[in-house]
């Protein structure tokens, strides 16, 4: 077993190191003593992960939320169970993605966009984790969705990320303005 410590803040050569250590201390109180490489590429933005001996699988805790994205930090397709070596050596399939979010959605009931509830498309990929974030759109009107057929007078507002899960926002506020603004459709001239 593995665990990388301190929290969501490595920058590929610190998780490359972390990696690296924690394979070889965890290889060391098993059967086998082995060592482990773990080189990032910055032509590829891949890990590749080398045993000084044999084959390995990594194996991914994928039991809660938290940890369904390890495998997508390392390269791997997120939420991903195993991945295993050949010939002593493991490289990502994808590209290193340490960034938690790709995407935000703001969603609603008041919202009517082509039939699902998404007041906003927020793409965080240049923000960092834990940061604030501030969205506006430069033509709003091109960003504009209809009202929901059937809008009240209470509506509800949620936070999601592209998996349509809820972000937990820890007591942090959430706070936006949004515009509400009528439409005149000029009939079509036909000739």
């Amino acid at each position: 077993t593995v665990t990388i410590s301190g929290g969501r803040n490595y920058t590929s050569s610190q998780l490359e190191s972390a990696l690296a250590t924690a394979l070889t201390a965890a290889s060391a109180t098993g059967a086998n003593s082995f060592t482990y490489t773990v080189a990032f590429s910055a032509n590829t933005a891949k890990f590749t992960i080398t045993a000084s001996s044999g084959d390995f699988t990594l194996t991914f805790n994928t039991t809660s939320d938290a940890n369904t994205s390890i495998s997508k930090y390392l390269g791997f397709a997120e939420g991903v169970i195993t991945a295993s070596s050949s010939s002593s050596v493991l490289t990502s399939l994808n590209v290193v993605n340490l960034q938690r979010y790709d995407v935000l959605y703001i969603r609603s009931n008041l919202a009517n966009n082509s039939g699902n509830d998404i007041l906003a498309e927020i793409w965080v990929g240049s923000t960092i984790d834990f940061a604030m974030i501030k969205y506006e759109p430069n033509e709003p009107t091109r960003h504009a969705v209809g009202f929901a057929d059937n809008a009240s007078f209470s509506s509800s507002f949620s936070l999601t990320d592209g998996n349509n899960k809820l972000i937990e926002m820890n007591g942090i506020n959430f706070r936006f303005v949004f515009t509400a603004y009528k439409s005149e459709r000029l009939p079509q001239r036909v000739i």
